[in-house]
């Protein structure tokens, strides 16, 4: 029989590989929770620290919101009340006092003790103006000292109403650096106007006119579930800002492509147009320029274009909010396992009889003539890109955001 005296003598069995490795695990976590946590701690209070920071956070230009760092400038309507406001952190004592300068091109305008200026901006439309807001605190009998300052530029518009397709994009919403498109695109729409009631009354259709002949073709698109029928391609309006007490900016886009052409139309001229309609007109302006013509043999709907032309366009647009026609020509032909779910059938040119004498009894038909000469090619725009014109020049411009 063993005895007390034996057993405790007898060394202990030693630990397995596993438990040392455990136990260091669980040390190195033990460690880095710690670090972590320290770290986490030092950093919320770092944060903590820079909201006590008098700072200028946003920067509002016509409820607008503004970023300094975007080399874009932001329109301003020329000799009407523009308001200019900013977000500020406080200083950490509210016993300090702060103010702010405001600065056009260097000159000062105005020292106010809120960040809020309402100033007529003037000069010519089209020029640019250098912005810059300085924040500044001090202590009670001391002289003030710098905070920090934001800059940006403002470009002056004429204070009336406009409507503009601003930018293309592909259906993928990648931006079209020239104006030379493909069968498919998106397009992105602002202005400066007034709307009677809720913008929701209203929506922005598109159309395109083939070489710019007066014959507007309202686009649509045919619905998935429903096949061998079409809709109107519509885009809400929504407001984003205002130009001045009078008017509001507004945009609006469409997530369905418009079609610009047919897709045999390829490297000719689009005229591309955006009007703003009412929505209880959209279905007497569909009966007006498109008839459904049927349905061709690879399953397209086939529209009948029945051409009121650019003046009905104007007429039924709600205040005769339609932009300038944006040129732009057709350059990438679709392949035939994309094609179009529809086409368009442009009307017939009538001919003009009235400068077509009608040849003398007896007498031999005159020759016709030959055929006509080839028309010149299109220039390459994807090598020539079109420099986007200012707003003062026209309404219908196209630019990248």
């Amino acid at each position: 029989m063993e005895s007390v005296f034996a057993r405790a003598n007898k060394t202990p069995p030693r630990p397995s590989a596993l438990r040392l490795i455990l136990t260091v695990l669980l040390i190195l976590a033990t460690l880095g929770g710690g670090v972590f946590t320290l770290y986490a701690l030092r950093r919320n209070a770092v944060q903590m620290e820079a909201l006590h920071v008098p700072t200028i956070m946003h920067l509002r230009i016509e409820d607008m919101m503004v970023h300094a760092e975007v080399s874009r400038p932001t329109e301003v309507a020329v000799g009407v009340e523009t308001l200019v406001e900013c977000d500020v952190t406080p200083p950490t004592d509210r016993a300090w006092e702060t103010s702010f300068a405001f600065f056009l091109d260097g000159r000062q305008v105005a020292l106010l003790p809120d960040c809020a200026l309402h100033h007529a901006l003037q000069g010519a439309p089209g020029s640019l103006v250098t912005l810059a807001v300085e924040y500044r605190i001090n202590a009670p009998g001391s002289s003030p000292v710098l905070a920090h300052r934001v800059q940006t530029t403002l470009k002056l518009v004429p204070a009336e109403p406009f409507l503009r397709i601003r930018t293309l994009t592909q259906p993928d919403k990648t931006p079209l650096p020239t104006l030379t498109v493909p069968a498919r695109v998106l397009p992105y729409v602002d202005g400066a106007f007034t709307l009677e009631g809720k913008s929701e009354q209203y929506a922005a259709l598109f159309f395109v006119d083939p070489d710019g002949a007066g014959q507007p073709v309202l686009q649509v698109t045919v619905p998935p579930d429903k096949p061998g029928t079409f809709e109107v391609i519509t885009a809400p309006v929504k407001k984003y800002r205002r130009f001045g007490p009078q008017l509001g900016g507004y945009a609006a886009w469409t997530k369905v492509p418009i079609q610009v052409g047919n897709l045999e139309d390829e490297r000719r001229r689009m005229d591309l147009l955006v009007g703003i309609f009412r929505q209880t007109d959209l279905p007497r302006v569909t009966a007006l320029f498109l008839e459904q013509a049927g349905v061709g043999p690879e399953g397209e709907v086939r529209l009948k274009v029945l051409s009121p032309g650019l003046a009905a366009v104007r007429e039924l647009a709600y205040k005769g909010l339609v932009s300038a026609p944006l040129t732009v020509v057709r350059s990438e032909r679709v392949p035939t396992e994309t094609r179009s779910a529809w086409r368009y059938e442009a009307p017939a040119p009538v001919p003009d009889t009235a400068t077509s004498p009608a040849p003398a009894p007896g007498a031999a038909p005159a020759p016709g003539p030959g055929p006509e000469p080839a028309p010149p090619p299109l220039p390459d725009t994807a090598t020539s890109p079109t420099p986007a014109p200012d707003h003062a020049s026209t309404a219908g411009t196209a630019d990248s955001r």
